[in-house]
Order: C-alpha cells, then structure tokens, then sequence
C-alpha cells in the first residue's frame, strides 16, 4: 500500500526506484517485503527498482502524470485568460489601470 501511495504523491505512474524503497516503511528499507510483492505478481522488478503490475489509471484508481500535467496546462490557461479578462475589463477609457 505504502508504494502505491509513494508513487502516487511523487506521480512516477507506479515506478518504486530502488532508492525510494526506505520511504515505504517507518524502520527503513524492506527488500524481503519489496521481494513477496513481486512473488505474488504485483509488482515488477525493473532495471532501477519495481513496477506495480496494474494499470495505474485503470486498476490502481490513479491518475496518470501525464494526465496530471494536461490538466495543469488546461487550468494555467484558463486562469491566465481569466486575468488577462480581468485586466482589460479594469481599465479606464485610455487605458489606465484601476486596482480590482
């Protein structure tokens, strides 16, 4: 579960680098409990660490990083257009600025 979580708050999609497996648990790194997750097929071991064995966005209930970012382009625009609004809407006939 810790990993599932780790993942989730640093948005890796699922990746556990080996590095991060000492945050998982409150006494330090558990490579014997990193090893019975993988013996009973839920998670991967990889190159740099492990990899939970569901599909993030389907299986786990996570969003996936790249639909994180998409959204955060989508409310960046949407606030800067909102702004930009708020600016011309502010100002006087000769363009002077009024404090909104």
């Amino acid at each position: 579960m810790n990993g599932l979580v780790w993942s989730a708050e640093h948005e890796t999609d699922g990746h556990i680098p080996s590095a991060a497996l000492g945050y998982l648990h409150p006494i330090g790194p558990r490579p014997q409990e990193a090893a019975e997750l993988v013996a009973a097929g839920l998670w991967l071991k990889v190159a740099d660490g492990w990899q939970v064995a569901l599909e993030w966005d389907k299986e786990c209930g996570q969003t996936s990083h790249e639909t994180l970012e998409r959204r955060r382009e989508g409310n960046r625009k949407r606030q800067s257009a909102w702004y930009e609004k708020r600016q011309a809407d502010s100002s006087d006939e000769d363009g002077h600025n009024f404090p909104t």
